[in-house]
Order: structure tokens, then sequence, then C-alpha cells
């Protein structure tokens, strides 16, 4: 695709260049050089990654335009329907409940959705997106994620491989089993919320064949920037209230793990990746070993 038309549909849709250099996971000054016109031949992978972003919003767009407007004529854009995946939060401990990151009055800061803004987006929407458009569906809103880096899915495989070993081992009589994504689990049971945990464990049958329904036992995301925000704050208290027992939060920026434990109290324990983490849901059976894990991707990558 040339330049010229990126630019065409961009301002058509009304999206500025932080937001797509952040979901494309770019620079901001590639992209802002590219939609000036400053660089005359861009990569063909820098190109690609533009263009996804562009196809995710127009699709939203078109979303929006047929719910609001069902026999026909035009509905502008949101050009802030993704919440700023680079807002830094902070969550507190020991509270029976986390707060709503989304609530007017919460704790956590973050920046709000614009006035007015109230579109709601249902699983029949979700459904109806093109599959190139990865994303998820909360209460009604799309979140954007960019395409999984090399060490995100290097890590996702190695974990997937360690927790396999700990379920086979320890799980007994009970019905768990290991999944990862992409996988479309309908957290809450309803019609505006699907989600695709990195990794979960589900303990009972499920019969539907296309995706999962309810929460499971055990959630994991590997941070990105395109998800960063989201699986730190809103994720966070989306799995708790959903009744998910144990949310891990691997930052492979930083080589931290977040691990929540929802029980009476909300428990977070924060250690090094280097570290051997058990398993709460395990009940002290099973512990997840990442001395070797970390030595591998730290020198891979």
């Amino acid at each position: 695709m040339q330049a010229e038309e990126l630019i065409r549909r961009k301002k058509a849709l009304n999206l500025s260049n932080k937001l797509i250099a952040q979901y494309a996971e770019l620079p901001l000054g590639t992209v802002q050089k590219i939609f000036s016109g400053e660089t005359k031949k861009p990569r063909f992978e820098t190109m690609y990654k533009i263009e996804q972003v562009l196809r995710f919003y127009e699709s939203v767009a078109e979303l929006g335009e047929r719910k609001q407007n069902p026999e026909g004529g035009s509905s502008p854009i949101d050009n802030n329907l993704l919440r700023d995946p680079g807002v830094e939060y902070q969550v507190g401990t020991g509270a029976k409940k986390l707060p709503n990151p989304l609530a007017p009055t919460s704790s956590f800061e973050h920046k709000s959705e614009p006035a007015g803004s109230k579109r709601e987006y249902t699983v029949e929407d979700y459904l109806a997106l093109p599959d190139s458009a990865r994303c998820e569906l909360i209460d009604g809103k799309f979140y954007m994620m960019g395409a999984p880096s090399r060490l995100h899915q290097f890590l996702l495989a190695e974990l997937w491989l360690l927790f396999r070993n700990c379920i086979e081992q320890h799980a007994g009589d009970r019905l768990c089993e290991l999944w990862l994504s992409p996988c479309d689990v309908q957290l809450d049971n309803d019609n505006r919320t699907m989600v695709q945990p990195d990794l979960f464990i589900f303990c009972r049958e499920e019969e539907d064949p296309a995706r999962f329904h309810g929460a499971p036992v055990f959630a994991l995301e590997i941070l990105s920037p395109s998800t960063r925000a989201k699986d730190m704050t809103l994720k966070t208290w989306k799995y708790q209230n959903a009744g998910v027992k144990e949310y891990w939060i691997v930052d492979p920026e930083n080589w931290k793990v977040y691990c929540y434990l929802f029980l009476e109290e909300t428990q977070l324990n924060v250690t090094h990746f280097d570290s051997v983490i058990p398993l709460g849901i395990s009940e002290g059976q099973c512990s997840i070993d990442l001395h070797a894990l970390y030595e591998r991707a730290r020198a891979k990558f």
C-alpha cells in the first residue's frame, strides 16, 4: 500500500500518530516521518504494521455506523476507543475487591474516555471483525492488541510447558486443562466481554467448541507495549470480579512476575523472574521453576 493511501485513511479515521505508533509497536518518529512525507520509501514491514492498525479502526468504525445508523448515513469514529497503553497504573493490596479502573471515583489514574462516548459493542460485533483484527472486548469496548514479539512467544511456549507439567503431576482427579492464546474466553458469560489470556487453566467441562464460557481458575498475561496498562489494571479487576482464583502478570521488560491470589483478601507477590514461584491454586503442591527459562531468555534476547 502506498503512503498516500495510508495518509488518506488515517485522516478519515482522525487517528493520532502517537496512537498508531503505540498499537503498531513502532517508534513515534518513524510514524511521524511516514505521514509527513519525509520518508519516501518506508519499509514493507513498517507499512504493514500501520495498515493493520488502520484496518482495525475501520472495522470498528463500520460496526459503529451500523449500530447507530442502521438505515445508512455516516457516524464519526471515536479516536480514543482504546485506552492509552503507555499509562502506568498502581494497584493496592489487601483489599477484598480491587477498585474498578474505569469508575470515575477510582483511585486509579487514567486518561478518561472522551465526553459523550457511550458506544458499546457486543460479542456479535466482536465476531464480525476480520480475523486479522487482534483485539479483546471488555465491557462493550474494543482493545486492540499488537502482534506479539519473538520474546513474548518464546516465553509463552516455555511457560506452557512448565505449567503443563505442573498440571499433569498435581491435578489428580480434577478436570483441569491448560490452554494458550489465542482462545476466546467469554469471561463474564455475558454479551459484552471476550478476552484472550496468554495462558489459562479451566477445571470444568466446556461444551462450546468455539470458545470458553465463564472464568478460568488461573490466568496469565505476558506484558507487551500495546497491552501493558490494560493487563495490569483493567484485566486485573475483571479477572478478580469474574471469579478467577489466581492471576500472574509476566513483565519481560523488568523481568518481574506479579502474582495475584484472589481469596478473601487480595494477595499480591512481586518476584524476580529468576525464581521458583508456588502456584497458589495447587495448595502448595506445585511450583514453577523459572531459573532455566530466565537464563535462556536473557542469553537469546
